[in-house]
């Protein structure tokens, strides 16, 4: 164990060094942050209201029904807040149980839905010609946050393969695999050091993206399950590639072919009906998005985790089998 903790704290110390294996190790952390700032959740406020303090109670407790709700002291504070830079709607109740709208004049949206909100309490007793129903369509959190985070999930195990490969060369080019040979460290020793940072990469930052997107309720032990076996492909991948690179450019250039089958499981999984999904069984990450969506929405069980893991490292023990021996002779 204290051969494969050397090989992977060396490999993590001059890593950091390494402007490219920082950024693949920082990526995914940026691109959880930008889908964080475009994701509007499900129940996002369409305006903001302020209402005079007397009537927080009244209107202003309806309203925070709908809308964040602040409160002035009067009617000169009320105005002075809505004049500042945010976008905030003034709503005073009259006398007579209308509703007065105080508006700046340049809000980005969101007054339409106030005066229909209003129109509603005030002609509550009015008896519509029409029926209105809710109706549930399933959306537990908003569909581009389901599905952007789950991708990116499944995506930045690529990233742990890309590691490795960008190890395996560095390796190659500083000679270290020939001083390996001779040296008391066994082989399996070597791999396992090298194979380390591929899974713990992935897993620390599938914990960062899930908390950054802020999913609430997930089963950690679970999703952990689910991004390690898939980055056992990967890993795999990414030591083939890395023992036929000669440089990093073209690891990094390999390594991209491995994006197109994640892409197509992803949104083959997405688009096509139910009775074309075998087409995708072959890939791991067909499973692991599928198994992923369900443990994001908490409907995951660990009878469902457990096969899906099965299946993948199944895939992934055929294709050990079909890239042992190009591997082996790589470490030569």
């Amino acid at each position: 164990m204290k051969r494969i903790y050397a090989v992977l704290r060396r490999d993590l110390t001059s890593g950091l060094r390494d402007f490219m294996v920082a950024f693949v190790l920082v990526m995914p952390f940026i691109l959880a942050l930008a889908l964080r700032l475009i994701v509007p959740g499900v129940g996002a406020a369409l305006f903001r209201a302020v209402v005079l303090e007397d009537q927080r109670g009244g209107v202003g407790a309806w309203l925070e029904t709908y809308a964040p709700v602040e409160s002035a002291k009067d009617r000169a504070a009320l105005e002075a807040r809505v004049l500042r830079t945010d976008d905030v709607f003034g709503v005073i109740e009259n006398a007579d149980g209308g509703h007065e709208i105080v508006r700046q004049g340049n809000e980005a949206g969101g007054g339409e839905a106030l005066a229909l909100l209003l129109d509603a309490r005030t002609n509550a007793d009015f008896e519509s010609p029409v029926a209105v129903g809710v109706e549930d369509v399933g959306w537990k959190m908003s569909p581009l946050k389901l599905e952007g985070g789950n991708f990116l999930l499944v995506f930045l195990t690529v990233f742990g393969g890309m590691l490795i490969a960008l190890g395996m060369v560095e390796e190659k080019m500083s000679n270290t695999l020939s001083a390996v040979n001779v040296s008391p460290m066994r082989r399996a020793e070597f791999v396992a050091g090298k194979a380390a940072l591929g899974f713990l990469a992935p897993a620390v930052s599938s914990v960062g993206v899930i908390l950054i997107l802020g999913f609430e309720g997930i089963d950690f032990g679970m999703a952990a399950v689910t991004v390690l076996c898939t980055a056992a492909i990967s890993v795999l991948i990414g030591f083939t590639i890395g023992l036929a690179s000669t440089d990093p450019i073209a690891a990094v250039a390999g390594m991209k072919t491995v994006f197109l089958p994640v892409f197509a499981s992803v949104f083959g999984a997405i688009f096509l009906s139910e009775k074309w999904q075998a087409l995708l069984w072959w890939s791991p990450h067909y499973w692991s998005y599928r198994t992923m969506r369900s443990i994001l929405l908490g409907e995951a069980s660990w009878a469902q985790v457990g096969t899906s893991a099965a299946i993948i490292l199944g895939i992934t023990a055929l294709g050990f089998l079909a890239l042992a021996p190009k591997i082996r002779r790589g470490m030569k």
